[in-house]
């Protein structure tokens, strides 16, 4: 709401252009922020429900996969969720980072990779 009551004023359309990009990525890493802090409040919670019931049963799939997700990094973490969960092609992805296409999808294999193992292996 801030940005809207005031915003800056750009002399040129390039002015412009540089002010809306910083603008978009800020916004983009503020949703980001607060979707990795929810999940991990709602991991919290579940595994503090979990617990409380007993190891009865095993853990829902979503359980894992929330609990493998938060053992890696923000930007492997960052790099799923804009692959699978925003659906942004490779080509996509590696134009917002600025690299290859064929880094980031040599990425996404050694961090699903990693998932699997992880799945697999509790």
């Amino acid at each position: 709401m801030k940005l809207a009551s005031n915003p800056p004023r750009c002399e040129t359309n390039a002015q412009l252009a540089a002010w809306l990009q910083v603008t978009a990525l800020n916004t983009a890493r503020n949703m980001f922020v607060a979707e990795r802090r929810r999940n991990q409040r709602e991991t919290s919670y579940a595994t503090s429900q979990y617990r409380r019931e007993g190891a009865h049963e095993a853990p829902p799939a979503d359980e894992i996969l929330r609990a493998l997700t938060q053992t890696l990094d923000d930007a492997e973490r960052d790099l799923l969720r804009l692959r699978y969960a925003t659906g942004l092609s490779l080509g996509a992805i590696a134009h917002s980072i600025g690299c290859h296409p064929s880094r980031i999808e040599s990425a996404l294999r050694r961090v699903v990779a990693r998932l699997r193992e992880g799945a697999a292996n509790p």
